[in-house]
């Protein structure tokens, strides 16, 4: 693939099943193209050092590497690179310390391929997205208790999502007020119609109703 408009990834991951699996994933996206993969941060040197990337994807737990540590050294080698935590673990203590040394994004591993490669496209361009459950999306977010999460299948994002397309929001209005991108609350949206059978907007406005996330 040789498009100068295709987004270019190295992911640095320990894991060699998932690094395979995603990078086949990516790949099925015509506008990326993953270019090198490692799997610990001596063979993600390599990899960068052999191919031009626009985004990093790099989990911070490498078995014995430190990919907190390494963040800054990267960016001090390659500024231009724009870096997304990519992780199964809980790094919200973190996320203040990721965003100081310039990474772009931080993303929790059990996110939806619609959010992962809209939140890579938003991110080239020039935007950030961190998406910590526990932080309040806005200063008067819905917030529903882990059970009613579950018992729906939704993250915290998605209900406060649902919540303000039944307000009449559009997407970009609430990418506004989220503070993310027009394209990432479009792929939330697909992914939400998705998870509860939903085929119009509409629907999610009777679900949104009927469940009392508005009057």
């Amino acid at each position: 693939m040789n498009n100068e408009n295709t987004i270019k990834i190295v992911i640095t991951d320990d894991h060699a099943i998932f690094s395979d699996g995603l990078e086949r994933l990516l790949n099925t996206e015509k506008e990326l193209e993953v270019v090198g993969i490692a799997q610990n941060l001596k063979a993600m040197w390599y990899v960068l050092a052999k191919n031009k990337a626009d985004i990093l994807l790099l989990d911070l737990n490498l078995g014995k590497d430190d990919g907190l540590e390494a963040v800054k050294k990267i960016k001090l080698y390659y500024p231009n690179l724009k870096i997304i935590i990519l992780t199964t673990y809980n790094l919200h203590k973190q996320i203040d310390l990721l965003k100081k040394q310039g990474v772009s994004g931080y993303l929790r591993k059990n996110i939806s391929t619609n959010i992962l490669i809209s939140t890579i496209k938003s991110i080239q361009n020039g935007e950030t997205y961190f998406d910590t459950e526990e932080e309040l999306e806005n200063e008067n977010a819905y917030e529903q208790s882990d059970d009613f999460l579950k018992k729906h299948n939704l993250t915290s994002r998605e209900a406060n999502i649902i919540r303000l397309v039944a307000k009449g929001f559009s997407s970009k209005k609430i990418g506004e007020t989220l503070h993310i991108s027009e394209y990432t609350v479009k792929a939330h949206r697909r992914n939400i119609k998705s998870k509860l059978n939903l085929s119009s907007n509409s629907e999610m406005v009777q679900f949104a109703v009927a469940i009392g996330l508005v009057d």
